[in-house]
């Protein structure tokens, strides 16, 4: 450290970088000459960073630049209920979110690629996997209710 000090007070001070500055005031020069710029930011509150003495990557914490998500608008009321037939096929929750949007509230596959923050064609796939399910448990039904019952006599 006090090679780098002595390399930096044969600078001049306006030669130096605000940190190296800052290090020469630090590191015990009796009366350094302060750049006015340099007394701004102290004047203004500037405090600069300790120096870190590990290795240790420093600590930092994440911060969400993005615009704040916009909360989907409440919805209407349900057209029709289909819980019954969503239950009984065992859709996935995916599945069962992408065909109640469409057929219990009556919502167009880009309203509801818009409220999921999907693709359409990912609402497309997961309103036509529900509907293959949905049918497919139709006629398991079917068949077992057309099927006849051994009955004892």
């Amino acid at each position: 450290m006090d090679d780098r000090l002595s390399r930096l007070r044969k600078k001049s001070m306006s030669e130096l970088t605000i940190w190296e500055q800052l290090d020469i005031i630090r590191n015990g020069e009796e009366n350094p000459p302060i750049p006015d710029r340099l007394k701004e930011a102290l004047d203004r509150g500037f405090s600069p960073a300790p120096a870190v003495k590990s290795n240790e990557p420093r600590k930092t914490e994440a911060v969400n630049l993005g615009a704040p998500k916009k909360r989907p608008p409440k919805l209407s009321e349900k057209v029709r209920d289909l819980t019954q037939y969503f239950d009984q096929a065992n859709l996935t929750e995916a599945q069962r979110e992408a065909i109640s949007l469409r057929l219990e509230y009556a919502l167009s596959v880009n309203a509801i690629s818009k409220r999921l923050g999907i693709s359409r064609p990912a609402v497309d796939e997961r309103i036509r996997a529900a509907s293959k399910k949905i049918e497919e448990n139709r006629s398991r039904i079917r068949r077992s209710a057309a099927r006849p019952r051994d009955t004892d006599f």
